[in-house]
């Protein structure tokens, strides 16, 4: 039974997931508020920066049944729902049922996660995409890296988890490679995501991090939402 009441940011599609192992595949956005993170590069701060932005504008107070209506009305020939944040698993808890109903009604649930909350073994999540915050992040690494998380989400295998590096340059890169060496992640499950809000602003980044990228053997994903709409909303 659906009763639990989520903090919604947005929802909308039918889209294109535009970074990480999913980049293209068309999918339906779920996009919860709040995060326990600030990070600087963050392209959307309205989910949960409520200094700059009005929180009771962004943040809705939705049960899980209307947000499954909602998710169905946009869904049109789509059955991927991408969870995103802010940091959705703050509310692991509150959409967990939702995902086990969308995964019996045929859905793949993929969410995007910082990584700081080890993920529940019994949700019905297809993938998680995970993107630690190193020191680009302007995080505090006590607060952003949390080991037992970490190693929670590489125990549960390759094919379960990606690993996403947010890098502007080349020593961003190999201090995620660093990363990856200490806890152990698979190379095949890497993507480099080249900071930037705007194409251009990818673009610079990620000529500054190819090679290096490549050095080390692991993918460089593109921004194609960028690419296509900008900084638009709801895309």
């Amino acid at each position: 039974m659906l009763d639990a009441v989520l903090y919604v940011n947005e929802i909308f599609g039918p889209t294109v997931q535009g970074e990480g192992p999913m980049t293209g595949q068309p999918a339906v956005f779920l996009r919860l508020a709040g995060c326990n993170l600030a990070c600087r590069f963050c392209d959307t701060p309205y989910s949960w920066d409520w200094q700059r932005f009005d929180r009771e504008q962004e943040r809705h107070a939705m049960p899980a049944e209307e947000v499954l209506d909602a998710i169905n009305r946009k869904a049109g020939l789509v059955r991927r729902l991408v969870i995103t944040g802010g940091e959705p698993m703050l509310q692991q808890d509150r959409w967990s049922a939702l995902a086990r109903t969308l995964r019996e009604e045929g859905w793949s649930i993929d969410v995007e996660t910082a990584g700081t909350t080890a993920p529940a073994p019994d949700v019905a999540v297809s993938l998680y995409v995970v993107s630690p915050k190193l020191s680009l992040s302007g995080n505090d690494a006590k607060f952003s890296l949390r080991p037992e998380a970490i190693k929670a989400f590489r125990d549960m295998g390759a094919s379960k988890v990606a690993w996403k590096f947010v890098c502007k340059l080349p020593e961003d890169v190999e201090e995620a490679m660093i990363f990856a060496t200490v806890y152990k992640l698979p190379r095949s499950s890497i993507f480099i995501l080249p900071e930037g809000r705007t194409h251009t602003a990818w673009l610079g980044s990620a000529l500054n991090v190819v090679a290096t990228a490549l050095m080390h053997g692991v993918a460089v994903s593109p921004r194609l939402h960028i690419a296509l709409w900008g900084s638009d909303r709801g895309r």
